[in-house]
């Protein structure tokens, strides 16, 4: 008798899963997803909202920014993900009560919980709720939908963390932008980081005059770590400013 047997090697089910904006294969079941691009490296980690959301509602968000995985950039999808952990921690969803189906009255409830500053937080989420609704996961009624068709949220305030120099948020003092740009010409002296044109560019603009809120919105990959054993590497810089890593 021949007994049928699955002689599939792991870089053939490794190509029959589906990859990311970036071209790396990922598991969309599991329950976490390690994914990276040129400049940094981010875990969807869905085990912190299981039993807070019903397996149902829980899939139908995996499958919805599983899209977002395979069509948009990391950091887009990663701030989606951010987004949905925030909308749960803010309806004050727990285990005792999961949620299994986005209603309007939740969307309502969230909204009034957020105020008027921070409902761009929800807003932010319009698409991927509108998208997870058209692709006809579960976990989304049609009145939920109907609900970002119809209402006009606020959008995020521009320049505002600048404008009121926010000490979290808002830009750099000039002795903390001093500080960052001190430690990364002691990395070019060292050898750690590489001087190359990027790294011209980024000192070059902070020689101009000072907008120091252009630093903290830096990104990773303008900085390069060569590490041994492995490729380039991007660095970060870790200014701490309560709390806060730019």
């Amino acid at each position: 008798m021949t007994v049928a047997s699955d002689d599939r090697q792991p870089d053939d089910a490794a190509a029959s899963l589906p990859k990311s904006f970036e071209g790396l294969s990922f598991d969309p079941s599991a329950d976490v997803w390690s994914l990276r691009d040129a400049a940094t490296e981010f875990d969807f980690e869905w085990d912190r909202l299981k039993g807070r959301l019903t397996p149902q509602f829980l899939d139908g968000a995996k499958a919805t920014l599983s899209w977002y995985v395979q069509n948009r950039s990391l950091s887009r999808t990663r701030n989606l993900y951010l987004g949905i952990l925030n909308f749960i921690d803010t309806l004050g969803i727990t285990k005792a009560m999961p949620l299994g189906l986005l209603t309007e009255s939740h969307l309502i409830r969230c909204r009034n919980l957020l105020g008027k500053r921070r409902e761009h937080r929800l807003g932010s989420l319009r698409s991927f709720f509108s998208r997870w609704h058209e692709q006809h996961h579960p976990g989304i009624d049609d009145g939920a939908a109907r609900w970002f068709d119809e209402v006009k949220l606020r959008g995020n305030a521009k320049g505002e963390a600048v404008a009121t120099q926010d000490p979290l948020s808002g830009p750099f003092t000039q002795v903390e932008a001093q500080a960052v740009h001190q430690s990364m010409t002691s990395a070019v002296g060292s050898g750690e980081v590489a001087l190359d044109d990027r790294y011209g560019a980024l000192t070059s603009l902070w020689r101009s005059p000072p907008d120091w809120s252009w630093t903290t919105h830096k990104r990773h990959s303008d900085l390069q770590v060569k590490r041994p054993g492995a490729d380039v590497q991007a660095a970060r810089l870790a200014a701490q400013r309560g709390g806060r890593e730019s």
